[in-house]
């Protein structure tokens, strides 16, 4: 089921909606290097795949720090997408409920 409430993907918006919502670009690349990958991934591989993806795109170079620091509270936020490695020092995976492509579930909503 979608989280309603998602805010890394908007594009089921309408135009006119979406220009007026705040959405966490950097949260959603650090979202979308995960899906990428298919697996877990460290602050160093996350660092390193950020740069060479988006650095063409984004004027704002994100450093080991912010990227360490997003992810950490990424991973603390009441619905986590992404979730620490157990036993693995600065590891993390996608949580195992979130795919980004699930339609939300109408018949819960009733």
């Amino acid at each position: 089921m979608t989280d309603l409430f998602d805010l890394t993907n908007v594009d089921d918006l309408p135009e006119d909606v979406r220009k007026d919502i705040n959405v966490d670009l950097f949260a959603k690349r650090i979202i979308d290097l995960f899906e990428l990958a298919q697996r877990d991934l460290s602050i160093d591989e996350i660092t390193v795949a950020y740069y060479r993806k988006y650095s063409a795109e984004d004027t704002d170079i994100k450093l080991k720090k912010q990227i360490m620091s997003k992810v950490y509270n990424m991973s603390r936020e009441r619905n986590p997408k992404i979730k620490s490695v157990e036993g693995q020092k600065g590891v993390y995976s996608l949580c195992s409920g979130y795919d980004e492509g699930k339609d939300y579930d109408k018949e819960s909503n009733s």
